[in-house]
Parts: structure tokens; sequence; C-alpha cells
């Protein structure tokens, strides 16, 4: 990206020089809601000039925020204290066009990898914070967007998305699909890879992952660049485009501005104490998507709600004076909003973005977990005579092992209102379970098995013989059975015989146990969570209980350690140390012709416990 760095008036360099390998700079791109550059495409030259100011000054407030925030560098004995710096320097080239030749107003900043620290030396930027702040500073931009345009031009703006994005109020979504040939071309190759993915895994992919599939796909099918064409041509292509679905830049200016007028007309001044719905409403917003979060994650909660109209006009640097203001009351902490957990680093310096936080909401929601299984727990299980033991064994269960007999015992036996047992991969889990379903039928008791996916829980059904449904479907489903009258109930309600198994429990969203803990506290059920903590948690949504909740249990938990899916004994064991994380089991399965000898490398063996953990 960059060559050597030298100083621009001096010619002398910038402290140590680049290793061969090493980052040069970061490439932040700000770009435009697509409605935004098909208002410049068609707009006339004062819309342009507006568009472009507001854009510019977008772009200034963001990298203004990260210049605060993550300008910063390490020193000392392996970069173990972190020391801020005079600021970044970086290189703005705007852009016009998508790959594709839409209009796409976007601006790449390129950030050089030298900052002039306090204490006078130059050094490498610190990556993580760059890393750690873009997403907050990509929110900041889009806020500061939406101010600068609203007070410059007649328009006003739909809903936020989750990605702080949104559209000018009125564009015609015919525009925005013609000039969106780069995303269809992106999403056509992401969305069945996606689904492919979904498949295999059995669930819904995560964000991050979702992330990394669209990642690859902008790769895949990224067209070569439109050059040298004069932006005039450009703009009489779009003009021909856009006469062609029947619109042009005046009649689009017309629609913008009624649908502004017409939001004037409904909205109203700001009521007193917007400010603290913003930090409540933003706190929460953070705690739902993650258990665990940082001041930047809720930067982007609070840019998003930002107002942007009219009656509360915004320059740029208001806009990110005001997020910041905002997001510092919210962790200053009141009974409704932020919970201060510290930071979790050892054996470095903290570093500026290592304090985390958790919603209020999440840990009163945790609190209730816990308490229920606590209270509902070290109860005497049932007495299990030898002669009921074998009653439970016959037939196609008389081939479980000496272990997992053991466990279908003890869950059977169990009288407490959550048992717990994990189980890694191949240990027989679902084989367990059927045994266990078995014997509570015969003990009269009802059984419904759940699990997060439709694919596991229709999987969990052909194995146990029992009903299975989607964990979110069920609740669903006894959410419309509360709302009937109490004598229409009967048919699908817990009963204090029935037993809720759900199976791939460390995938439970913290919302969903409260739920399932709750339902069957008040019916006098049971409720059986399944797993493996050591696999992937919830999905796009706080989780984790899974794991806590075998520390709270510790002996009473129920496991499954042997393993019975493998037909090398080598290979049985390398997976349990693949399973905790260890890096040097790789070495062994390049031994055995397992996997490409380079795959013992780091990088090969992030992916290989990044694919094991997906699995």
């Amino acid at each position: 990206m960059f060559g050597r760095a030298l100083s621009p008036t001096a010619g002398r360099p910038l402290g140590q020089a680049w290793r061969v390998d090493a980052v040069t700079g970061y490439d932040l791109t700000f770009s435009a809601p697509k409605s935004v550059s098909a208002l410049w495409a068609l707009g006339d030259p004062s819309t342009i000039d507006a568009v472009d100011a507001a854009h510019t000054a977008a772009v200034h407030a963001a990298l203004g925020y990260l210049d605060t925030h993550a300008s910063v560098s390490r020193r000392g004995k392996d970069g173990v204290d972190q020391i801020t710096s005079a600021g970044l320097a970086a290189a703005l080239f705007d852009h016009r066009t998508s790959r594709t030749g839409d209009p796409q107003l976007h601006t790449h900043a390129l950030v050089i990898n030298k900052v002039r620290c306090a204490d006078g030396a130059w050094r490498t930027l610190d990556g993580h914070e760059i890393y750690h702040h873009k997403k907050a500073a990509g929110a900041i931009y889009q806020t500061a967007l939406r101010a600068e345009l609203t007070a410059r031009l007649p328009i006003t703006f739909g809903a936020v998305s989750e990605h702080g994005q949104a559209e000018i109020a009125g564009t015609p979504d015919e525009l925005i699909t013609a000039w969106s040939t780069r995303t269809a071309a992106v999403m056509g190759d992401a969305v069945p890879t996606i689904a492919d993915a979904e498949a295999a895994l059995g669930r819904p992919v995560s964000s991050a992952e979702r992330a990394r599939i669209i990642k690859t796909a902008v790769l895949t099918t990224r067209p070569a660049k439109e050059t040298d064409v004069p932006e005039g041509d450009l703009r009489a292509r779009w003009a021909d485009q856009a006469a062609g679905l029947g619109w042009d830049g005046p009649s689009l200016q017309q629609v913008l501005q009624r649908e502004r007028q017409g939001s004037d007309h409904r909205s109203e001044p700001l009521a007193s104490g917007w400010a603290d719905r913003v930090t409540a409403e933003a706190v929460t917003a953070v705690g739902r998507g993650k258990a665990i979060w940082s001041r930047a994650d809720l930067t982007v909660q609070v840019a998003a709600r930002i107002p942007t109209n009219k009656r509360a006009p915004m320059s740029a640097e208001q806009v990110v004076d005001l997020v910041e203001q905002l997001t510092d009351t919210a962790l200053a902490g009141t009974a409704h909003e932020a919970v201060a957990l510290g930071t979790d680093q050892v054996g470095v310096t903290a570093r500026a973005s290592d304090d985390r936080y958790a919603s209020a909401e999440l840990v009163d929601t945790e609190a209730r977990i816990l308490e229920r299984v606590i209270t509902g727990v070290f109860n005497t299980p049932s007495r299990v005579p030898a002669h009921a033991q074998a009653w439970f064994f016959d037939g196609p269960s008389a081939a479980l092992s000496d272990e997992q007999r053991r466990a279908t015992v003890k869950l059977v036996a169990s009288k407490d209102l959550v048992t717990v047992m994990t189980a890694p991969a191949g240990a027989g889990k679902t084989t367990t379970l059927a045994a266990a379903v078995r014997a509570w039928w015969r003990l009269n008791t009802e059984v419904i098995m759940l699990a997060p996916s439709a694919r596991a829980a229709a999987e969990l059904a052909t194995a146990t013989g029992a009903p299975g449904h989607t964990v979110a479907r069920w609740l669903l489903q006894q959410q419309h059975l509360d709302d009937l009258p109490a004598g229409q109930r009967a048919e699908g309600c817990l009963g204090h015989r029935s037993v809720v198994v759900v199976d791939e429990a460390s995938m439970l969203t913290t919302a969903d146990l409260d739920q399932l803990t709750a339902r069957v506290a008040r019916a006098g059920a049971s409720l059986v969570l399944v797993g493996d903590p050591g696999q992937i948690g919830a999905v796009n949504a706080p989780g984790g209980m899974f794991e806590h909740l075998t520390h709270v249990l510790g002996p009473w938990t129920v496991e499954l350690t042997e393993l019975h899916r493998f037909t090398h004994p080598w290979e049985a064991a390398a997976t349990l140390r693949l399973r905790d994380g260890d890096a040097t089991v790789l070495a062994e399965y390049a031994e055995h012709g397992r996997i490409h000898p380079e795959a013992t490398s780091q990088d090969a063996a992030d992916g290989v416990f990044e694919r094991w953990h997906t699995a």
C-alpha cells in the first residue's frame, strides 16, 4: 500500500523500517447509502455540491472519532505498554462509482501505519484499536451524513438499519435496485454458499460467519475497474438509465421534497428526556446482541439513534460530540443501563478499549435463571431399582455402554428443575437420549424434544421417536396457548409429569433459556439441557449460560466422556485435544495424512479450529 515511511519535510525515515511482510497501512472505506448516491447522480449542480460537502464532513467526523480512540501505539518489550500519539496520517481518495459503473459515492482513507508517539518516537499503530473501532466509525459516518444532508437539502431519511444506515425516504426502489448490480453479484454468489453452510451446520450462520462468506464473495465476483471515464459521460449514462425507469433529476427531487414535507408535518419537537431514551434503548440493543460488550459496541447503537431532522439540526462535528457525550452518560451507570465488568487482561498493560460491560437487563435475566436453577436442584433423586434398570435397557437400549447406562439412569431419576448433560461429539449423546426417552415413556412421562434449528430438531425426533420442535417455534406455541381460555389449554401445555429436553443447549440464547426455565418452574416440570460447552455458543445473541451452569451444578452434571464414533484410538484422543484448543494436535493429524503438513502453521490452525467449532 505504502512505500517507505519518510518525513514529508526532511525526507528522513520515521521510526524503524517496516518488515517485508509488515502491514504498511489500513484502507478504511466510507460509503454513502445507495439513495444518496442516486440523488447525487441525478442532482442539479447545487444538489451535487451539497451531497459532496455532506459526505466530506461525515468522512472527517468518522476519522476524527478514530483519531481520538484508535491513534495509539505500543512500546516496551513485546509491546506491553500502550502509548498515545499525535494522531493519524491518512490520504483520502474520493470515488464516485462502483466497480460495475453504478453511482456509488465513497471515500478510501488510507491510514499510514506510523504515528508520532507522546514520547516523540515514531512507531506503528496498535492495529487492534483500528479494527476494534472501525464499525463505530462507520456508524458515526452514517449518522453525520444524515445530519449534514438533512440540514442542507429538503430530504428526510427512513428507518435506520441494524448496521446504522438509512435510505432517503421516498427514493424509488427501482432506482436503488438498478444501481445495485455490484451488491446483486456479491449476494448472488454468497446466498447459495450461506444456504449450503446452514444446511451442513444444521443452524443459521453467525454474523461473523456470514461476514466471512460475503467477504469471499466480494473477492470472487470482483470485476475489473472501469477507468478514465469522464464524469460527464457517467452522468449522461445514469440519466439514460433513470429515464428508462421513468425518472429524472427534477422528478426525483420533487418526490423526495414531498416526502420531507409530509415528514415535517407529522414530526413533533423532541420531547424532554429524549437523550435518556436514546441511552437506555442503545444499552438494551447492544445487550441483546452481545452478552459482554465494549464502549465501541455501544457507540454504534447510540449513533444509530441520534435524531436527524430539521427540528434538531446538527453538523457532523456536533454529531460526534453528542454521540461521545451520550455514550459516556450511558456508561456512567444507572439502574436501567450499563453494568461495568472491568477488564480481564493479564500480563500486559490494559488497552484503552479493554473495559467491558453488560446490560442490566441481561444481568437481571441471568440472575433469574440462576435463582431458578439453584433453588430447583439438589433434590433427592428417585430410586431406580436394579430390576427397573434392566427394564429400561432391553431392546434397542441393550447395546449401551456402562457410562451411557449410568447417564440414562441419572437423567430419568433426576427430580431437579434443571439437569445438565455434557457430551463431546462422538460420545453417543443421541443414543443415550433415545434410551432415556423410552424409559420416561415407560414411567408415563411426557417428553418434548427441542433443538435450536429445524434440522437438528428433525434429526433428534427421528433418533429418539419423541416429537421434535425448534426452541423458537415451541416457545411461540406456548405463548399462543397462554392466550387461550383456561378450558382450551390442556393439549400442548406442560404438566408436572413433563420433561423438556433441549439438545445443542450451548446454542441457547439467554432470553430463550429464561423463558424455558420460567415455564418448567411454573408447571412443576423438568428441563434437561444437553450439549457440549466446548462448541459454538448462541448465534447472533447473548448466550453462554450452558457452560456456566455446568460449573454451577458441578458434580450434579451428567457427563459422557467416552468416544465411540472413531475407529482409530489416536483419532478419538486427538479430537478431544482439538476440542480443548491444543494446536500441537495438528501435527498428529498431518502425520496420519488427515491434513496437509502446512496446516500446522498458526494461520492454518486458526482455520481448522474455526471450522471445527462451527461444525
